[in-house]
């Protein structure tokens, strides 16, 4: 008899926002793709989703990367800043 692992982990998904794939829906929709694969239930996702329709582009890429950093890199090749709840905030995102 043979154990066998299954990595059930999606290949890791590289965002370029500087492109087509930076448009908001676009993330959205590909962290909800994402959201599915790992096993998020639809009621969960739906939540999400709609907490991200009522966010700022800011917001919402923040929410994803503490969701989902370990399944989605994000890239642009200029500093993004926002704020949330009154707090300045920084994001890098450098192109390679």
């Amino acid at each position: 008899m043979a154990i066998i692992v299954s990595d059930k982990r999606p290949n890791k998904i590289e965002l370029d926002l500087d492109s087509s794939e930076g448009n908001v829906f676009m993330v959205m929709g590909t962290a909800a793709k994402l959201a599915r694969q790992i096993g998020y239930a639809p009621e969960e996702i739906k939540s999400l989703t709609e907490k991200w329709k009522s966010g700022s582009y800011g917001q919402i890429l923040v929410s994803i990367d503490q969701l989902f950093g370990d399944f989605i890199d994000l890239k642009m090749s200029t500093r993004y800043m926002g704020t949330i709840n009154d707090k300045t905030f920084k994001l890098y995102f450098l192109k390679q």
